[in-house]
C-alpha cells in the first residue's frame, strides 16, 4: 500500500553554541548528509573583555620596573658598604696602632717613675741616716718622704693606664672601641651595619618582586589562554547524519 505521508523516527542532536559570538557557516547546507566531527560553522565574539590581562599586563610592566629600581639602588648600597667596610678597616688598623703607641708610652712612663722612685727612696733613707746622725733635719726628712711617696702614686698611676690600655688595645683588636669619650663602636662602624641591615631588606623586596613577577607572569598567560578560548570557537557535528 503506497501512501503520501509517513512518519521516520530519527535521533535528533541539538548543537549549542559554546560562546556568544558571530556564526560564519561552512559549505554545508540543510539537508547535506556530513560526517562525524565535520566542521558546521565558526563562531566570533569579538566583544570578549580583556580586562583582566590588561590589568595582569599592567602589574607586570610595573614589577618589572620596581626590579630594575631595587636592582639599581642594591648596587649604589653594595658600593656604599664597599667604602665604609674600607673606611672601617683603616679606622680599625689606625686605632690599634694608636693605641699600641700610648701603651708603649705608658710603659715608658712607668719604667721613668721606677727610677724616680728609687732615687727617691735612696734619698730618703740617706736622710732618714743623716738624721740620726744629727746632720740632717728633719723636715728634710718630710721632705723625702713626701718626693717618695709622690713616686710611688705616679707609679700606680701609670700601671693602671697600662693596664686600662691593654684592655683598650684587647677590645680594639676584636673591633670593639672603648676608650674615653667614645662610643664602643665609630660612627663609620654603626653606619655599616645600618647599611648592611638596608642591603638585606633591599635584597628580601627584590627576592619577592621576582616571585611576584614570576607568578604575574604565568597568570597572564593562563589568561590570554583562556581569553583565546573565549573568542573562538568551531562547531563540530557530534555524529554522522543530515
Amino acid at each position: 500500500e503506497i501512501r503520501s505521508n509517513g512518519i521516520i523516527n530519527a535521533r535528533l542532536v541539538t548543537l549549542n553554541a559554546p560562546i556568544s559570538g558571530l556564526i560564519t557557516r561552512t559549505k554545508t547546507e540543510i539537508g547535506d548528509h556530513i560526517k562525524a566531527e565535520e566542521i558546521l560553522s565558526h563562531i566570533t565574539d569579538s566583544s570578549e573583555s580583556e580586562g583582566l590581562a590588561v590589568h595582569l599586563d599592567i602589574d607586570l610592566k610595573g614589577i618589572i620596573f620596581r626590579i630594575e629600581g631595587l636592582s639599581k639602588r642594591i648596587s649604589k648600597v653594595e658600593e656604599m658598604k664597599t667604602e665604609l667596610e674600607i673606611r672601617v678597616e683603616q679606622y680599625a688598623k689606625e686605632m690599634v696602632e694608636n693605641i699600641k703607641l700610648r701603651k708603649d708610652e705608658a710603659i715608658a712612663q712607668e719604667k721613668f717613675w721606677e727610677a724616680v722612685s728609687q732615687e727617691r727612696l735612696n734619698a730618703l733613707t740617706r736622710q732618714q741616716n743623716l738624721l740620726k746622725s744629727g746632720i740632717a733635719s728633719p723636715a728634710r726628712v718630710e721632705e723625702a718622704t713626701s718626693l717618695s711617696l709622690q713616686a710611688r702614686e705616679e707609679i700606680n698611676r701609670v700601671r693602671a693606664n697600662v693596664k686600662r690600655l691593654t684592655q683598650e688595645l684587647k677590645a680594639a683588636s676584636e673591633g670593639v672601641f672603648v676608650n674615653e669619650g667614645q662610643s664602643d663602636v665609630p660612627y663609620s662602624r654603626q653606619r655599616l651595619d645600618e647599611v648592611r641591615l638596608t642591603l638585606y631588606d633591599l635584597k628580601l623586596q627584590l627576592s619577592e618582586a621576582k616571585d611576584r613577577k614570576n607568578a604575574i607572569g604565568v597568570g597572564l598567560s593562563d589568561e590570554n589562554e583562556r581569553a583565546s578560548k573565549r573568542k573562538t570557537a568551531v562547531i563540530h557535528s557530534p555524529i554522522e547524519g543530515i
